[in-house]
């Protein structure tokens, strides 16, 4: 755990400070724990909730399209580098 945080930690750093404009404070952390990396199972049916209070999700489907979305979004608001 040590190495990978080492590794992605500088390498976050890095990209951050050669960001154009640099990017000096961001809540987006590479930083993982060991919890982060450990097998969790919670399962729960949510059919009842969502026939209850009639609810739709935004966003069905977990995809590329999903990740880009959220990081053109954490670009915009000044907390992803942009980088050449």
């Amino acid at each position: 755990m040590e190495e990978i945080n080492e590794h992605h930690v500088g390498a976050w750093t890095e990209m951050i400070t050669n960001s154009k404009p640099p990017v000096p404070n961001t809540p987006v952390s590479p930083y993982l724990d060991r919890y982060a990396l450990g097998k969790h199972c919670l399962a729960l049916k949510n059919k009842k909730l969502k026939e209850t209070i009639n609810y739709q999700l935004k966003q069905p489907n977990f995809n590329v399209e999903n990740i880009v979305e959220v990081v053109e979004n954490w670009r915009s608001e000044g907390n992803w580098p942009n980088l050449e």
